[in-house]
This record gives C-alpha cells, sequence and structure tokens, in this order.
C-alpha cells in the first residue's frame, strides 16, 4: 500500500518545522503574532490579560481554536498577576474581567467558551473551599496541558494553573 505521503519521513519534518501557535514559559504566554507570517515567526510575550487581549483585537492570534486557547491563558493570567490585593474583592472582579475578555471579539464563540469554562473551574475551586487540583486549563486546550502546576491560593482554596 502507498503511504499517505510519498515520503512520510520528509512530511514529519516539515510539521516539525512549523511555528508553535502558543506556548507557556516561564510565568508567561507566547503568541505567534501571525500578523508577521509568511515573513517572519515573532512572538508576544504576554504577562498580563490585557496583552492578550490585545494580540487577539488585533488579529495577532487567528484562528478559533488559537482564539480560545489565547482566551483561557488569558484567565489564568490574570488570576496569577493581576487579581487584587483585597482577596474579598476577587470574585466580583474576577467576573468583570472574565466578561472583559470574551468581549474582545464577540463573534468568537471560542473566546467566550474557553474563558466560560476556565470561569467555571476557578468558581468550583473556590466553592469548594478545598486545597483540590482544578485543572483551569485542560479543557479548553483539549487535554494536553500540564507539565508544571503554579499554586494560586485564594480563600483556603487551593487552584493549579498548569503551563504547556
Amino acid at each position: 500500500m502507498t503511504p499517505a505521503y510519498p515520503n512520510p519521513e520528509r512530511h514529519t519534518t516539515m510539521l516539525e518545522k512549523l511555528p508553535r501557535t502558543l506556548y507557556w514559559e516561564n510565568g508567561a504566554l507566547f503568541l505567534l503574532d501571525e500578523r508577521r507570517l509568511p515573513h517572519e515567526a515573532a512572538y508576544l510575550e504576554c504577562t498580563l490579560s490585557g496583552q492578550v487581549c490585545d494580540a487577539i483585537a488585533q488579529l495577532a492570534v487567528r484562528g478559533a481554536p488559537a482564539i480560545g486557547d489565547a482566551g483561557a491563558y488569558a484567565v489564568a493570567l490574570w488570576c496569577l498577576n493581576e487579581r487584587p490585593a483585597d482577596e474579598s474583592a476577587f470574585e466580583a472582579a474576577f467576573e468583570e474581567r472574565c466578561g472583559q475578555i470574551a468581549a474582545v471579539r464577540p463573534t468568537a464563540v471560542n473566546l467566550s467558551w474557553a474563558v466560560s469554562r476556565c470561569a467555571a473551574a476557578v468558581r468550583s475551586a473556590l466553592a469548594a473551599g478545598l486545597g483540590q487540583l482544578v485543572e483551569v486549563l485542560d479543557a479548553p486546550l483539549g487535554g494536553g496541558v500540564g507539565k508544571v502546576a503554579h499554586p494560586l491560593h485564594l480563600e483556603g482554596a487551593s487552584l493549579h494553573l498548569h503551563e504547556m
């Protein structure tokens, strides 16, 4: 039987050379700036949810899955780096920020879906009040998310956000 590709080894090598759409490294999200393709594979380094939102709004992130994944990471970045110092203000600020992230591209169904899934996981962890592991990013990102966990402690709940 003839393989689907004349030279499977060459095909694998070509796929390996494609730039990653996004990745997490050292507490930052790196997004492939698709505005600069095909001439250059450049990445935007994001440590704040607003940077991710700007990248989505300015069409640096394209494609429904990538937009959804970026939105999920925007929620994670907010929880890690931008949450209010006053833990009692967390819930209201969190809901407001999730709404803002989802509204960046109102017609992007994957964006609102991923933000909603992450927000539900965070709410669940807080409601449980247990030191439970919540794989916030696992569902929106298709299950292959985590290798290293970052603990985030909120009012007795322990939330772990996973790196790729």
